[in-house]
Parts: structure tokens; C-alpha cells; sequence
């Protein structure tokens, strides 16, 4: 189960004079049950009068605004939208894809802890004398190796990070990078997620700009898990030829 996140300076918000206990606590608990069934935010109406604090009345304080500032929640088609929870929270999407990958970096450990064809048990029953493992000596070619490896997946991130206008901070970000593959993080991930946003940018026609992130903000804010959807196309109709069939006139 995630856990969810909310703004450190809640209990300052002016607008808590004209809302009610009810109405506060129906906020929170709303957060919390948006996280645990992974709605991204959304409240449906029939959610409402399960949560501590939900009714009608309340439901509706939560959507007025007050001193002139957008309203915590507004009405949407089946319910309600609490429109600060992608603020402080990521997407449903983005937490499986963490999950996935989590599940398959746990996997390829054990793999590595058991290599094939050799055992940690006493075969034969406890008297049995227990099979040593073979190991696996490192060697300065292997570190080598290595380090050639993630050198060349950071140079296959470099070329396909869009191109920004002014710094794209590319030694903040190859510290990064490199620490992030240290940690374990899956380099065929981050590039996957960076060639997604590649083709977001150059499809919103913001490639080349300043709006493109820079390359510590992309990787320190996990950016590689997002899916940047592109936005559709207009469906444009179909060029007939016009031009005229020539004939040739028999002489």
C-alpha cells in the first residue's frame, strides 16, 4: 500500500477558517482513500458518504472557493476531483511501472544469488556433506568492463535527451546517472523514459526551448517513470489529385 503526501503548511491555509471539522476531515480521509485505490484524485459520489466527515454539505464546502483561491476539490462527471493530489503525489501509472521494475530488479538478485547448477542445501539428508558454490573472483578487467558499460549507456542517454535552449546540465546530470546505475537503477529504463519524452517534447513543438526539463531535474524527479502522453492529431482529410488524366488523341 503507497503512502500519500500532503502539504506541510496545510495547518496555515486561511481557507481552514471558513471550512468545518467535518469538511477538513473529510478532505483528509478522501486523500487517503484516492492513494490506497489509486484514482489519481478522483472521489466518486457514492465514496462520499463512506469516508469520515462525507456528506453532501460538506462535500459542496470543499468545492466553493474562498478569498479569492481555487477550491480543494471540484465537481466532476461522477463525483469529485481533489486537485491538489497529483501535486504532491504521483500517478497510479507511475507507481506500477515502479512496482514492475522493483519486482524485476528483486528477481534478477535472487537470480544472481543462486547461479544455475549449483546449491546452498545438503543433498542427501542432513548428514549429507553440503555442496560448495563456486566463486566468482573480480578482476580489474571485469571493473573495467563495467565502467565501459555505463559510460556507453550514458552516451546513449545523452543522444537521445531532447535538445534544450541554454544548459541542459550535463555534468550534474552524468553524476546522477552514473549514481543511479550504481544503485541498481536499470539504464534500458531511464533511456526507455527518456526517449518517450523525447517524442513528447518534439510532438508539443517545444523541443530545443527552455520548457525542456534539465537533465538533474529529469532524473532526480524519476521523470524516466512517466508516460508523456503525445496529444492526439487532428485528423487531417485525405489530398485527392486533382489534376486532369491526359489522353493522347489517336492521329
Amino acid at each position: 500500500m503507497p503512502w500519500f503526501k500532503g502539504d506541510d503548511k496545510f495547518h496555515d491555509q486561511p481557507e481552514l477558517v471558513y471550512l468545518s471539522d467535518s469538511a477538513v476531515c473529510l478532505f483528509w480521509c478522501a486523500l487517503s482513500w484516492c492513494s490506497s485505490a489509486g484514482t489519481d484524485g478522483f472521489v466518486p459520489a457514492g465514496q462520499v458518504p463512506r469516508l469520515k466527515g462525507g456528506n453532501d454539505e460538506t462535500a459542496q464546502e470543499l468545492c466553493k472557493s474562498y478569498l479569492g483561491k481555487p477550491p480543494w476539490w471540484e465537481q466532476v462527471n461522477g463525483g469529485f476531483r481533489i486537485r491538489s493530489f497529483l501535486k504532491f503525489n504521483p500517478s497510479a501509472a507511475k507507481i506500477q511501472v515502479q512496482r514492475q521494475y522493483e519486482s524485476a530488479r528483486k528477481a534478477k538478485q535472487r537470480g544472481a544469488k543462486c547461479p544455475a547448477g549449483t546449491h546452498t542445501g545438503t543433498p542427501g539428508g542432513s548428514h549429507a556433506a553440503p555442496v560448495p558454490v563456486p566463486l566468482t573472483t573480480k578482476s580489474s578487467n571485469n571493473n573495467g568492463s563495467k565502467s565501459s558499460e555505463k559510460l556507453g549507456a550514458w552516451d546513449r542517454f545523452l543522444s537521445v535527451y531532447p535538445k534544450r535552449s541554454g544548459d541542459r546540465g550535463i555534468a550534474k546530470g552524468r553524476d546522477k546517472f552514473m549514481s543511479l546505475l550504481k544503485s541498481g537503477q536499470d539504464p534500458e529504463l531511464v533511456i526507455s523514459g527518456v526517449e518517450r519524452y523525447a517524442q513528447y517534447c518534439q510532438a508539443r513543438g517545444i523541443a530545443g526551448t527552455e520548457y525542456v526539463k534539465q537533465i538533474p531535474s529529469f532524473l532526480n524527479g524519476s521523470c524516466w517513470l512517466e508516460e508523456f502522453t503525445l496529444p492526439k492529431e487532428e485528423s487531417r482529410p485525405q489530398q485527392v489529385n486533382r489534376l486532369p488524366k491526359l489522353t493522347r488523341e489517336a492521329s
